[in-house]
Parts: C-alpha cells; structure tokens; sequence
C-alpha cells in the first residue's frame, strides 16, 4: 500500500462498538482516506485534522459501503478456497472503488486453477455453504 499523508482521529460513537471502521466516509465533513488499526484501536486517517473532544457528524456512503463488504465477503471465501485446495495463504488484498486484488502465497495461479476457484466461489455462494 502506498503511504497517504493525512490527519488521524481516533473517536468513540455512544451506542457503537469500537473498535469502529466506517470507511468510506466523512467525519465532520472531512473525507476519510482509509483506515489503520493501531493497537486494535480503529484510527482514521482523514484528508484534514479535526479539533480535540469536537462532535461530529459521520456521513456514510452506504452504497460504496456495501459494495465494499460484498468484496470482503468475496475475498473471505476466495481465500478460504484458496487456502483449503492449494495450500495458497493470502499475503495481501486490498478493495477499492475502481480495482481490488487478491495476492496468494504463490508466483502464480494459472489460468485452469483462476477458473476452479471461480466455479467453487460460485458454487459455495448458490448452495449458501459457508466459507470452508
């Protein structure tokens, strides 16, 4: 990941659990560049500082949301598969508006295997099976 200067902000929400990762969004208005865990604490890193002990509105793009835990969800059971066949750890994922990637624990996965881990991620989600 390519390091993004930034303003972080580490905040409690009443009635929230926390540690609490509501990316992508706007704190106060300000726009939140992504999200780290400190120490199992989520600090989100926003494109501009907010005042100490301020109150803020948190504004989400729940379309973008979703989007985003529909890729996780995919990247879970992709890696599950992954890991259950092939022996491949997932190394590093990343999701995002315009591309996300999956890199296994390999130099490659040739063009047969992609299509098998496709067919059994397909086959897992219409018989509802849960990741292995």
């Amino acid at each position: 990941m390519v390091p993004v200067r930034g303003h972080s902000s580490i905040w409690t929400l009443s009635g929230l659990e926390a540690p609490l990762n509501l990316r992508p969004c706007a704190v106060g208005g300000v726009p939140c560049v992504r999200v780290e865990n400190l120490n199992g604490v989520a600090t989100h890193v926003l494109t501009a500082p907010l005042e100490p002990l301020s109150k803020v509105k948190v504004e989400l793009d729940w379309s973008r949301r979703e989007d985003n835990m529909a890729q996780h969800s995919a990247q879970h059971l992709l890696t599950a598969i992954a890991l259950k066949k092939w022996g491949y750890e997932t190394t590093s994922w990343s999701l995002g508006d315009q591309t996300s990637f999956l890199e296994l624990g390999t130099q490659e996965v040739p063009p047969p295997l992609l299509a098998e881990l496709e067919d059994a991620a397909n086959e897992a989600i219409k018989a509802r099976i849960p990741s292995p």
